[in-house]
């Protein structure tokens, strides 16, 4: 499970999705948390979603989910 969440989110509390991802971590599920400095809950500027995106396919890659490629 991959989580994307701002840092400053006001409706879901960041604190949170941190004790999620420890449970999830003590549970040995596979997880990670993308911690978006600043931002809010969602409308993350281009620069906040490249971040995120980037994270996503790194994930799905290291799970043998996804096998990314880059064309010539």
């Amino acid at each position: 499970m991959i989580s994307i969440q701002g840092y400053t989110d006001p409706i879901v509390p960041y604190s949170q999705n941190v004790r999620l991802h420890q449970a999830l971590d003590k549970a040995g599920i596979r997880n990670e948390l993308v911690t978006i400095p600043g931002g809010k809950h969602g409308g993350f500027s281009d620069t906040e979603m490249a971040k995120a995106y980037t994270a996503i396919r790194g994930f799905l890659d290291k799970q043998n989910i996804v096998r990314l490629t880059t064309a010539n």
